[in-house]
């Protein structure tokens, strides 16, 4: 399509004198770039050219830890909820998503427990049950005793969450968009559709959002979780088919029932619609590039080329 073709609906509602279209046009034409010229100096009046994208989202916390450092915007009213037993698969799968500020801690722990377990195969469970807990004393001795190796952010993070939390049904994320499935489906629109990786980038899993949860931790830290609910995307089953780089999946089939919970900054949007193909229960994924948003590969300068 060319461009004149594109423009011909805003020509068209220049017109006022229909005796003299092209008249009409041409004025408004004028009009226009003139007004689009003076209103780029005006730097203290709001124009279609200052004004923040719709999808704006807030500036991030100045934290030493990725995880307490979010650019979430929420939306709409507020809710309360009790996380309950969720708050041990909560604080588990935050230490493990961190970053590497406590890779040398789950290496000592790890290492304390081949020294007093026999059995190899109980190591991982053992791990994931008793490192919260080793953590948070571990923690606490060392801000008792006023080393600096006990930061803010660790020592928050090795507590466990406000165990009420709020609830939001609309946020935007890197100025993304996303709805829980429950008001999504009162919309014409889809934004609750999610999907995010593995740590090795080999299995993707896709899903929709449920829940988004705001939580309260010590010294006005806050994290930002969602909620999903995962579709069985395991590439040894039959819930999911690739055919001419569609990807289908078994919206009926259910993964990780026990642990739903991803941060909200590992979040992409994707969208579903029905697969005519397979039938009933199957949609076809459909991932996009939101507008204005780019994904530029950053250079650091340290490295030599």
């Amino acid at each position: 399509m060319f461009g004149i073709e594109r423009r011909m609906g805003t020509y068209k509602g220049y017109v006022r004198n229909y005796a003299r279209p092209d008249g009409s046009i041409a004025e408004a034409y004028v009009v226009d770039e003139a007004i689009t010229f003076l209103s780029r100096y005006l730097t203290d009046i709001e124009t279609r050219f200052t004004r923040p994208e719709r999808n704006w989202d807030l500036s991030s916390e100045d934290y030493k830890m990725d995880v307490f450092n979010h650019k979430i915007r929420t939306l709409g009213a507020p809710k309360f909820g009790n996380l309950g037993l969720d708050g041990n698969v909560v604080q588990w799968y935050l230490l493990n998503n961190c970053g590497s500020e406590l890779d040398d801690y789950i290496k000592e722990h790890k290492e304390l427990i081949c020294l007093t377990s026999s059995r190899a195969q109980e190591w991982d469970n053992f791990h994931k049950r008793e490192f919260p807990a080793w953590f948070k004393k571990k923690m606490a001795i060392l801000r008792v005793n006023g080393d600096p190796v006990a930061s803010d952010d660790l020592y928050s993070l090795s507590q466990l969450p406000d165990d009420r939390y709020t609830i939001w049904q609309s946020c935007i994320v890197n100025g993304v968009r996303f709805r829980c499935k429950e008001r999504d489906d009162k919309f014409k629109t889809q934004c609750s559709g999610v999907c995010t990786g593995d740590d090795n980038g080999d299995t993707i899993y896709y899903g929709v959002l449920l829940e988004i949860l705001e939580l309260d931790f010590i010294l006005g830290r806050k994290v930002f979780m969602f909620r999903c609910k995962w579709y069985n995307t395991d590439p040894k089953g039959r819930t999911m088919v690739v055919n001419y780089k569609l990807t289908s999946v078994d919206t009926s089939s259910q993964w990780y029932t026990e642990d739903p919970f991803i941060l909200a900054t590992q979040a992409r949007q994707v969208f579903y619609l029905d697969d005519k193909a397979l039938g009933k229960n199957w949609m076809v994924v459909q991932k996009v590039n939101h507008r204005c948003i780019y994904d530029i590969p950053e250079h650091d300068a340290n490295v030599d080329a």
